[in-house]
C-alpha cells in the first residue's frame, strides 16, 4: 500500500512537472520565436473609439429591448462553397453571410462577409446521425479552420455533434489588406471584432434553430436540434457571450475563457501591445489603465445585466490552474456570471485542470471534446 501510494504520488509529480515544462516551452516559444517584434497590437493607437461605443451601446439597447431585431430581423441568407473533406463519411461546406455589424457601422471590406466551415456527418455513412450542432469561435491568433476542424470538429462527429467553425473578423481570410497576421492596428477595431463575432454567432445559432438546407441539397436538418457555442481562450469568452446573447437554451463550453479582454493588457501577452503608440505623452501605467477601462466597458457580467432572465441551457467551463494568459480569478469571475445566466436547475460546472494555456491546447481532444459532449448531453 505504501509503495502504491508513493508510486501514485511520483506519477502525479512527474505529470505536473511535464505539464509545467510544456507550458514554459510554449511561453518561451511564443515570446521569442513565434512573435517577431515588428508584430504588435495597436500600432496605430486607439482608432475611432466613438464609432465602437455607438455600435455597442445601440446593439445592447436593441438586445435589451427586443432581442437585437434591428440587427438580426432579416432572414440569414447563406451562400455556399463545397469543400473537400478528405473523408467520404464527412461533409464540409463553407458558408457566407453578411455580418450584421457591417450594416450599421463602417468596417473594412474583408470583414463585411462572415464565413464559417460547416462540418457534419454524411447521411447514411458510418458516423452517427447529427443530433446537435455547435458553433466554434476562435482563440487569439487562430487564422484558419484547420486546427479546430482536426482537434474539435472531427472528434465530435463520433458523438453525433456537427460543427459550424466561424472565421473571426479581422483574421485569416477576413483580415484587412495590409494587416500583419492577426495584429489589429487599433483598439477600436479590436473591440469591433468582438462585437462582430458575437452578432455573427447569434445570427448563426438562430439560423440553425429555425431549420435549414445546405445549398439546396438533400442533407437537410430540422429545427430544434440541440445547439451550442464553444471556444477556447478568447474564443471561450466569445462563446459565452454568444450563448447568452442568443436568448436560446443552448449548451456552452467555455475553455480557458475570461470575463473581459483585460487579460490582454495585464496577462502574459501584454508585451505584444505597442504601448508607445498608446501612451500619447503619458506613462505606461496610465496607458494600461486606459486600455483596461476600454476593455472592461462591456464584460460578460455587464451583458448579464441586460438579460431579462437566464436562458443558457447548460455550461461546462474548463479553466487551467496555472494559466499565465488568463488568471484564475478571471476564470472564476466568468463562471460566476455564467452560472447566473444558466436556467435554474440546469448544469453549470467549472472544471479546473492541471497545467496552463499551452499544455491545455495540446490536450484538446482529451479535455475539451468531452466537455463539449457533456454540455450538449446536459441539455
Amino acid at each position: 500500500m505504501f509503495f502504491g501510494s508513493s508510486a501514485a504520488a511520483m506519477l502525479a509529480a512527474s505529470r505536473s512537472f511535464l505539464l509545467g515544462l510544456i507550458d514554459l516551452v510554449y511561453n518561451l516559444y511564443r515570446r521569442f520565436i513565434a512573435q517577431p517584434r515588428r508584430n504588435r497590437w495597436f500600432s496605430a493607437g486607439y482608432g475611432d473609439l466613438p464609432s465602437y461605443y455607438y455600435a455597442v451601446d445601440n446593439a445592447m439597447a436593441e438586445w435589451k429591448r427586443d432581442g437585437l431585431e434591428r440587427y438580426l430581423s432579416k432572414p440569414l441568407r447563406v451562400t455556399w462553397r463545397k469543400i473537400d473533406s478528405g473523408d467520404p463519411a464527412v461533409l464540409c461546406d463553407e458558408g457566407f453571410f453578411v455580418s450584421p455589424l457591417s450594416r450599421y457601422i463602417g468596417v473594412p471590406d474583408a470583414v463585411k462577409m462572415a464565413r464559417f466551415l460547416f462540418v457534419r456527418a454524411a447521411p447514411g455513412g458510418p458516423l452517427p446521425p447529427t443530433r446537435s450542432i455547435v458553433v466554434h469561435t476562435a482563440a487569439t491568433g487562430v487564422s484558419t479552420y484547420a486546427e479546430r476542424d482536426a482537434e474539435m470538429a472531427r472528434p465530435l462527429l463520433a458523438h453525433g455533434i456537427a460543427s459550424c467553425i466561424l472565421m473571426a473578423p479581422y483574421n485569416g481570410t477576413r483580415a484587412p489588406e495590409g494587416q500583419r497576421k492577426h495584429y489589429i492596428d487599433n483598439v477600436a477595431d479590436y473591440m469591433k471584432q468582438s462585437l462582430a463575432i458575437i452578432l455573427e454567432g447569434v445570427a448563426l445559432l438562430r439560423w440553425l434553430d429555425r431549420g435549414f438546407t445546405v445549398d439546396g441539397r438533400s442533407d437537410e436538418h430540422p429545427a430544434h436540434l440541440k445547439l451550442g457555442a464553444v471556444g477556447l481562450s478568447w474564443g471561450g469568452a466569445m462563446a459565452s457571450c454568444i450563448a447568452l446573447t442568443s436568448k436560446l437554451p443552448v449548451a456552452c463550453m467555455a475553455g480557458l475563457g475570461s470575463d473581459s479582454p483585460r487579460v490582454m493588457a495585464t496577462g502574459a501577452i501584454n508585451w505584444q501591445i505597442d504601448w508607445a503608440a498608446l501612451q500619447q505623452g503619458g506613462s505606461h501605467a496610465e496607458a494600461q489603465r486606459e486600455l483596461v477601462a476600454i476593455f472592461t466597458r462591456l464584460t460578460f457580467a455587464h451583458l448579464l445585466e441586460y438579460a431579462e432572465k437566464p436562458t443558457i441551457g447548460s455550461v461546462v467551463q474548463v479553466s487551467a490552474e496555472n494559466d499565465h494568459y488568463v488568471f484564475a480569478e478571471e476564470g472564476a469571475q466568468l463562471h460566476e456570471s455564467l452560472r447566473r445566466a444558466v436556467v435554474p436547475g440546469k448544469r453549470a460546472e467549472l472544471r479546473w485542470i492541471e497545467g496552463g494555456h499551452g499544455s491545455a491546447f495540446l490536450r484538446c481532444r482529451e479535455i475539451f471534446v468531452p466537455a463539449v459532449v457533456e454540455a450538449v448531453e446536459a441539455l
